[in-house]
């Protein structure tokens, strides 16, 4: 989504506070994430549609469309953590059907903006010497999703990268890790938004690189079978506009 124009900042860094980045902070799950984190003692920055600031969260309107407005943002801001957590999520449609434009936009808000304040926040992390970042991503980047084809194969482009830049990072002691979520509500099931805010904080506490969180209507028996990644319960799956059991499909 593209954001009228930008109102640069940037933080004096008070090195007595903890600092943190979240990238989203329109969802529910995003508001939950800055709670968990003020909590936990940080000061928030947070992008979003306006700017505001109150005691422990300063909002930043971005426009993801626009790799220099980003960049800009980004010279001022030297987290500790990092929760990489906002995604465009195109239209329930055939490939061939898509508006082009709207697949270029896709494809360089999923993908370019999370690599570029990565980078970014690496680098900062690299001088000083520490620093976790969370890539939080959807479910759908460990399968081919029809109708979703474009969408899902960003979530992968992401699991993949984030998991190669883990292992290059480790030895600069910068933790980063994937978190996999369904936010979709499939099937309006009441979602525990504060528990998985907890969970996507406690994946830098586990050795795996890549945590996968669910509580029901999940694609189990695949993940299960992703040695690499841990996996929790139940599986669904949509073929067409239906939503059918593991067992009865032939996935």
């Amino acid at each position: 989504m593209a954001y009228k124009r930008l109102s640069t900042y940037k933080i004096r860094n008070n090195y007595s506070k903890r600092y943190a980045l979240v990238t989203d902070y329109e969802s529910a799950y995003g508001k939950e994430i800055v709670s968990c984190l003020i909590n936990d003692g940080y000061s928030v920055i947070v992008f979003s549609k306006k700017n505001k600031k109150t005691k422990d969260i300063k909002s930043i309107k971005i426009n993801w469309l626009s790799k220099e407005e980003i960049n800009t943002v980004l010279q001022g801001i030297i987290p500790e953590l990092v929760i990489l957590n906002h995604s465009m999520l195109p239209e329930y449609n055939k490939f061939q059907e898509m508006d082009c434009n709207k697949m270029s936009a896709v494809l360089f808000h999923n993908i370019n903006t999370r690599l570029i304040i990565a980078k970014h926040c690496i680098n900062k992390m690299h001088v000083t010497g520490k620093g976790n970042i969370i890539n939080v991503i959807n479910f759908l980047a460990f399968r081919p999703f029809p109708y979703l084809s474009l969408y899902s194969a960003t979530q992968s482009f992401l699991l993949n990268s984030f998991e190669g830049i883990a292992k290059e990072v480790k030895i600069n002691n910068i933790k980063i890790r994937n978190f996999s979520i369904d936010l979709f509500n499939q099937n309006n099931i009441t979602l525990d938004y504060k528990m998985m805010a907890r969970k996507t904080l406690d994946s830098l506490n586990k050795n795996k690189i890549t945590t996968i969180y669910e509580k029901k209507n999940i694609m189990l028996n695949l993940l299960n079978k992703l040695s690499s990644r841990s996996a929790v319960v139940n599986c669904t799956f949509r073929q067409g506009e239906n939503f059918i059991n593991c067992n009865e499909c032939n996935h």
